[in-house]
């Protein structure tokens, strides 16, 4: 991704910095007191898709994000395709 694309992951907000054929690295809003959940639907408003991955690493970036790799679940793999064309 040349610039961060912003969407939602559940009720957070995040960023998506990279992207590969199978996974995302994404910069996640942290909630006071809450972790990362073990997988996330992004929602892409832009497009009009949704994306279910999964949290393979996360480090805390500072008090207001994480930044997390995860795996595009295998049921969310046909949209994935289809959107990082667009991206």
């Amino acid at each position: 991704v040349t610039a961060p694309v912003s969407v939602s992951a559940g009720l957070l907000a995040a960023r998506l910095v990279d992207v590969s054929n199978k996974g995302v690295k994404l910069e996640v809003e942290r909630v006071t007191g809450g972790e990362l959940p073990a997988s996330l639907t992004l929602r892409f408003a832009d497009h009009n898709a949704q994306i279910r991955v999964d949290v393979i690493w996360k480090r805390a970036k500072n008090e207001t994000f994480w930044v997390c790799g995860a795996l595009v679940a295998p049921d969310s793999e046909p949209q994935w395709r289809a959107l990082l064309n667009t991206l």
